[in-house]
């Protein structure tokens, strides 16, 4: 990656490789911010159905129903409220159905049709693919950073959604439903399924606000929560709120998210 990666200590270079999510579709009863706050107290940020398309790619692949990453970038079609950031440290031996990663979007891949092309016309071939390129979870910093390093010139052109200069699979990817800037069938995904959800990722590290998400009402919503008793994951959550969260300047904290990578993996 140009040498960019290799001016950062090795911390700061491992956060830069952080498993990003957006989230913020709240359930029938609660406004937003409330429905995220009450999941954060309760350790059930992905209690939600998934996708119809989602549930259709993971049954032709024999994968468990999961919740998705992208691993050290964003996509701002993802989050509507915020976008949390994780830095898992895994020494699973699990199943790839039960959790993995993948240097594409496999779900784009999966659907019928294709959200993007591979070089591989027919599903049970696509599903072939996919199965070729999943890997275990246990690894998953080294062997990422060692494919970016590979296959982007610098770790900003992968932050920033661009394409690889040399393809991490035997085949070159177009992009996702013809846009020229969306990254998604070269980012890494990380996947792992809803029962071993919480045994891994019960908070996230940090939340991006966006503009919209006013701070005032996410910190009274926040106190609002604690009268009903203090339990520790209700702390839990409002000291994520207090000192891990901020609202991003610019109104897209995808943006803001995309940024804090790009400095520390420069930064030492």
């Amino acid at each position: 990656m140009g040498g960019e990666v290799g001016a950062g200590d090795e911390s700061r270079q491992l956060r830069a490789l952080a498993w990003i999510h957006g989230f913020g579709r709240p359930c029938a009863h609660a406004t937003e911010i409330e429905d995220l706050l009450e999941k954060l107290a309760q350790e059930e940020l992905f209690d939600v159905e998934g996708a119809a398309s989602t549930s259709e790619a993971e049954s032709v692949v024999g994968w468990a129903p999961s919740i998705y990453w992208y691993v050290g970038t964003t996509n701002r079609s993802h989050g509507a409220l915020a976008v949390g950031e994780w830095n898992p440290n895994l020494a699973s031996s699990a199943e790839v159905s039960i959790a993995g990663v993948c240097p594409f979007d496999t779900g784009g891949l999966l659907v019928e049709p294709p959200k993007y092309e591979c070089g591989v016309a027919q599903r049970p071939e696509r599903v072939q693919y996919v199965g070729r390129h999943v890997h275990a979870l246990h690894d998953w910093h080294p062997r990422i950073r060692t494919a970016l390093w590979e296959s982007h010139d610098r770790f900003a052109d992968y932050v920033d959604g661009g394409p690889p200069s040399i393809a991490p699979t035997e085949n070159v990817h177009t992009h996702f439903d013809g846009s020229t800037d969306d990254g998604r069938p070269w980012s890494w995904e990380g996947r792992v399924a809803k029962s071993e959800y919480a045994l891994e990722f019960p908070t996230p590290d940090r939340i991006y606000w966006h503009d919209e998400a006013d701070r005032l009402a996410v910190l009274a919503e926040a106190r609002r929560i604690l009268t009903t008793g203090p339990s520790p994951s209700v702390l839990a959550a409002v000291q994520i709120i207090a000192d891990a969260s901020r609202v991003s300047a610019g109104g897209d904290a995808h943006e803001d998210v995309r940024d804090e990578l790009k400095f520390r993996a420069v930064s030492t």
